[in-house]
């Protein structure tokens, strides 16, 4: 499950990059933060989890 700060590009191609690393892996969408703050949607990180179906 890859998830991605950033100081304002946005996420790049670091999940392209991680798919070619992981080549056997199952890779699912990432979730993208901006690394400026601190206060990172809780919804949008809840529906993310929910989505990958993450069990804690």
């Amino acid at each position: 499950m890859p998830f991605c700060t950033h100081g304002g590009y946005g996420g790049g191609h670091s999940l392209e990059d991680i798919k070619k690393i992981a080549v056997k892996s199952k890779v699912d969408d990432e979730l993208i933060l901006e690394g400026q703050s601190s206060d990172y949607d809780k919804k949008n990180i809840k529906e993310w989890l929910e989505k990958a179906d993450w069990k804690n």
